[in-house]
């Protein structure tokens, strides 16, 4: 209805009725100019979808939605994906009983510090890709009352959550995950991570799911699962020709790329124990680990 209004600076809904209204999907999306929405009269008993109803709405600095019935409501896909504007946000009233698509929810709202969801009832939803994806300046999240056990996709859940030191995700589900690829990608600070209830198959999708990472909190039983990747120098879980050139980077250039040096996407300790295929008896790496690495992604070799 007011989608790429990007110069609206204010609006008043206070004589709308909506009480027959099922859809408000993307209603606001791209109303960048907007410093506030007063929304308190707004009858939401009927709405089923709210997906990206405040999509890029970058300049709304506060949003109360305490009115809002929420009880019927099953699409909650990227609602405030972009509010990058929004410190805090309340939705302790919700009622997400019926929701089954969560993804990209809080996407980029790299302002907000904080985010009480104690009270989401999450034990029908399937997706949540990328729903805290960017969250940059949440310093704590508490998700203890998640139900995940039907969860399918978490693809960069958490991904670029760069200001959390801890998360505490040991009441998760993940038995019905196909993909969480890069799920913790970019989570820099993290210094404490628990996923003891996670179950790893080798039909899941998990490739960089630590990248970026330090090293001490990726589990030893994931570490165990790729233990077979030799010749994975970026412990994304597959074996591919940047393997072989982040070795001679590191070779090369080590003051960027060895394990000490500077750059993003440095070699790491486990990722040269990993690439070290030519001669394990010494824990340098050679040229003759790229090379040996080339060769059987060539199929000169049948393993490393």
């Amino acid at each position: 209805m007011f989608m790429n209004c990007e110069s609206l600076e204010s609006l008043d809904l206070s004589s709308f009725d909506t009480s027959n209204i099922v859809w408000m999907y993307y209603m606001f999306s791209n109303c960048s100019s907007l410093t506030s929405l007063d929304l308190s009269n707004f009858d939401t008993s009927k709405l089923t979808e709210m997906g990206a109803m405040f999509h890029n709405c970058s300049s709304l600095t506060s949003l109360d939605l305490s009115s809002f019935d929420t009880s019927k409501l099953t699409d909650m896909g990227g609602m405030f994906e972009g509010c990058s504007s929004l410190t805090s946000l309340d939705l302790s009233n919700f009622d997400t009983s019926k929701a089954t698509n969560m993804g990209g929810m809080f996407y980029n709202c790299s302002s907000l510090t904080s985010l009480d969801l104690s009270n989401f009832d999450t034990s029908n939803v399937i997706n949540m890709y990328g729903m805290f994806d960017g969250c940059s300046s949440l310093t704590s999240l508490n998700l203890s009352s998640f139900d995940t056990s039907n969860i399918i996709n978490m693809v960069e859940m958490f991904r670029n959550c760069s200001s959390l030191a801890s998360l505490d995700l040991s009441s998760f589900d993940t038995s019905k995950v196909e993909d969480m690829h890069s799920m913790f990608e970019g989570c820099s600070a993290m210094t404490s991570l628990n996923i003891d209830s996670f179950t790893f198959t080798e039909e899941q999708n998990t490739r960089n799911m630590f990248k970026g990472c330090p090293e001490e909190i990726i589990p030893d039983m994931f570490k165990a699962r790729y233990r077979f990747l030799a010749g994975d120098a970026d412990c994304d879980g597959n074996v591919k020709m940047n393997d072989a050139v982040l070795v001679m980077q590191s070779i090369s250039n080590p003051d960027k790329y060895s394990a000490d040096g500077t750059a993003d996407t440095k070699i790491t300790e486990t990722g040269m124990t990993y690439a070290n295929v030519h001669d394990r008896e010494t824990s340098t790496l050679t040229p003759m680990d790229a090379l040996l690495i080339q060769q059987y992604l060539l199929g000169q070799v049948k393993e490393l």
